[in-house]
């Protein structure tokens, strides 16, 4: 098995959608904002062969820092280092800048993981994207 990490490009984006679908049972981006995150922003997949088995996807902010969005891996591809490796390919592109994201309280697995690439926790937030319905979730941090 060899993993590649690769810039996402436009025709990745649906792909990426559908790993989204398979592994959190719903698309965290729309069509549309896929597609834009893919041009745009800072979005890398890792790829076995053709099949894309991981995404990190990231915008820059007004303050300058970079917000992850989603980061993603395959159920059957993790504790491989291809999460590490997604992030460790956004934080050369982003050359230092401070990076954000929120992470749901009950997600140890990404907590420990973002511990691990050296996040720390700024605050627990009720309502992170301004829904009643949300989860609460972490901001976390790293510069």
């Amino acid at each position: 098995m060899v993993i590649k990490i690769v810039k996402a490009t436009l025709a990745d984006s649906q792909e990426i959608r559908k790993l989204e679908e398979k592994v959190w049972w719903k698309g965290v981006t729309s069509p549309y904002d896929a597609a834009t995150f893919a041009e745009y922003g800072l979005t890398f997949i890792a790829r076995d062969n053709q099949k894309i088995v991981g995404a990190i996807i990231a915008i820059p902010t007004m303050k300058k820092e970079m917000r992850v969005l989603d980061w993603i891996v395959h159920h059957s591809y993790r504790r491989k280092g291809i999460g590490k490796s997604l992030y460790q390919r956004l934080f050369k592109s982003t050359k230092g800048r401070p990076i954000l994201t929120y992470v749901d309280v009950k997600n140890t697995t990404s907590l420990n993981g973002h511990h691990k690439l050296e996040f720390t926790v700024l605050k627990k937030m009720n309502h992170p994207y301004g829904r009643k319905k949300d989860h609460p979730a972490f901001l976390l941090r790293r510069e």
